[in-house]
């Protein structure tokens, strides 16, 4: 936060940071989690859609992660 101007004059302006990008996760796998539940929450996929992405997800990375469901 921070005040432009003096006494009627003054305005604040506010400048906000979106700390969840900014959190560092401690393994790939917690990022990878992380970043696909989000994905899941924030997409329009159909359901047959979603399950595709999984399974090539799974395919090429050779292990699930918990909570996503198929």
């Amino acid at each position: 936060v921070r005040v432009v101007g003096e006494g009627a004059n003054a305005k604040p302006e506010v400048a906000l940071l979106d700390l969840e990008k900014c959190r560092q996760r401690l393994t790939a796998y917690g990022a990878a989690q992380h970043d696909m539940k989000q994905l899941r929450r924030h997409s329009s996929f159909q359901p047959a859609d979603w399950k595709k992405l999984v399974y090539f997800y799974e395919t090429a990375f050779g292990s699930p992660i918990k909570g996503l469901g198929r």
